[in-house]
């Protein structure tokens, strides 16, 4: 997980810098985290307990077949959404540091700033605020 500001850093610094120019970053936060720990961290600061519950990848299917999405469509995300569960993505660099000169956010920093959208107002009113 990679929170959207350091996505949008290094992207004015690989854009803006000479030696970004031809080179690969992969972009990613500082820990590789469960999604039951991302629903632990996001729940903290909003005082609210929350939860993950793993949606197996022939509801995710299903779901989005009933909702319109192409059978190739659905398919390549039900499969997508399998891989991530099981930690394909378990991956971390230093690419948002060696390019922002800034270390990654941890998630519980995102948690703490947006606290306030984890909240049933929140919810209620689109997650404006």
């Amino acid at each position: 997980m990679i929170d959207a500001r350091d996505i949008a850093a290094a992207a004015v610094a690989a854009l803006t810098t000479v030696p970004a120019v031809g080179r690969v970053y992969t972009l990613t936060g500082p820990e590789a985290v469960s999604f039951d720990q991302v629903a632990d961290v996001l729940g903290r600061p909003a005082g609210r307990a929350l939860r993950h519950v793993r949606v197996p990848a022939e509801a995710v299917f299903e779901r989005l077949r009933s909702a319109g999405a192409e059978a190739w469509f659905a398919a390549d995300m039900a499969a997508l959404h399998g891989m991530l569960a099981d930690g394909y993505e378990d991956v971390i660099t230093p690419d948002v540091s060696a390019l922002t000169g800034t270390p990654a956010a941890p998630l519980a920093r995102f948690a703490a700033d947006y606290s306030t959208r984890f909240t049933p107002d929140a919810a209620t009113a689109g997650g404006r605020q």
